[in-house]
């Protein structure tokens, strides 16, 4: 499980703890268990703020608000130490009702569970550090909340250092899209990195690569709010992507140059949707660098190009675009292979091939001499059958 689905599940727990104590709560008592629900409200918006807006994390923190509300009461004579005599008919009842939809919320948050893949099953190692910062200023680490976070970088990389199958370094740089985040691609980046790559890939929150231009590019409302006027709001969502060819572009540049590559690094960047215009760009712009570029959403069997493998990472997305959860990973696993198949290609194809002895080579062209002129009576036989 997810901390973000342990959170949520935890939050819902104590809401039902909540609702649920006009079955056990004893008369002529003081009622502590008024205080849970303001907790659990407070507990919901730093959840949110902690990962993310999401559907369920607002129908969570609307559920704590309509507890914390129906229990205001509860609470004022908690503060005045006065005992709880019975709890009312309407109290009782909306606790029910509550309870319900705690419980119903907790049936479909499992059902559509994120997967979470064993990193140590695969051997691999996750780094995640935080800078603050901008593309064009630079970045520097966070070290303090009075600053914008404003880059999160992770690191996927095998512990057995001693397995790399290419005799070379590969790295990968990826830069999720605006639908998307590097959390929604940790099964296919650990499949990558299981199989011998190194890959980093960022999500980027300055001012300078921007999308609204406003309170929503912070990084928990973003995905969400761009995901939201995508579906609700076109012409919106039309012009918060005016810039994202531009965005796209001064991010992976700016990822490269954090990453440091050295000069026996193969560095290759992928994306997911990008337009092929900026990849041209980047491989002008770091032509010394950069090996070559793919873009994984031309996979024509790779369902949710732009987001993300979310049949496993957001199975509630999944359900929505009309995919079901799936448990296995197959996805990300299969557009792994597919990428790294495409990768091996084009690096075989860029190596010098070996000069032939020149006995062979002689052999060779005497071989496609007489092959010629083998065809050439071959061909030659059906003409003077025609003349006849």
């Amino acid at each position: 499980m997810t901390y973000e689905l342990l959170s949520e599940l935890f939050i819902l727990a104590l809401i039902g703890l909540s609702c649920a104590r006009i079955f056990f709560m004893q008369a002529a008592r003081q009622d502590f268990l008024a205080v849970v629900p303001l907790v659990t409200f407070i507990l919901s918006i730093l959840n949110l703020l902690s990962f993310g807006l999401s559907v369920f994390g607002i129908l969570i923190l609307g559920l704590a608000l309509l507890v914390t509300l129906w229990n205001s009461n509860a609470l004022s004579r908690l503060r005045h130490r006065l005992v709880v005599d019975h709890y009312g008919v309407f109290f009782s009842l909306s606790s029910i009702i509550n309870l319900i939809l705690a419980v119903v919320l907790m049936v479909f948050i499992i059902i559509l569970r994120p997967g979470k893949i064993d990193t140590k099953k695969y051997g691999v190692t996750i780094t995640s550090k935080v800078y603050a910062g901008t593309v064009e200023g630079g970045f520097h680490d966070y070290t303090s909340p009075s600053q914008k976070r404003t880059l999160f970088l992770k690191k996927y990389i095998s512990t057995d250092v001693t397995s790399n199958p290419f005799n070379e370094s590969r790295v990968i740089v990826f830069v999720p899209g605006e639908l998307s985040s590097t959390d929604l691609y940790e099964p296919f980046f650990v499949k990558l990195a299981r199989d011998g790559y190194t890959v980093y890939s960022a999500d980027f929150y300055s001012d300078d690569v921007p999308w609204f231009g406003n309170f929503w590019d912070n990084q928990p409302f973003r995905r969400f709010a761009l995901l939201f006027c995508k579906e609700k709001k076109p012409e919106i969502y039309a012009e918060a992507i005016k810039h994202k060819s531009e965005n796209y572009v001064k991010s992976v540049l700016a990822l490269i140059k954090m990453v440091e590559p050295s000069k026996s690094d193969r560095v290759f960047v992928v994306g997911d949707g990008e337009d092929q215009s900026v990849y041209t760009e980047i491989r002008g712009a770091e032509k010394s660098v950069v090996r070559g570029t793919f873009d994984i959403g031309t996979i024509s069997s790779y369902s949710t190009p732009g987001y993300g493998p979310v049949e496993s990472t957001d199975p509630f997305l999944a359900k929505y675009l009309g995919f079901k959860r799936d448990g296995s990973f197959y996805m990300s696993s299969h557009v792994a292979g597919i990428l790294e198949k495409s990768i091996d290609e084009a690096v075989n194809s860029a190596r010098p091939k070996v000069e032939k002895p020149a006995e062979d080579v002689a052999k060779e062209d005497s071989a496609k001499e007489e092959s010629a002129a083998k065809k050439d009576v071959a061909e030659e036989k059906p003409a003077e059958e025609k003349s006849e």
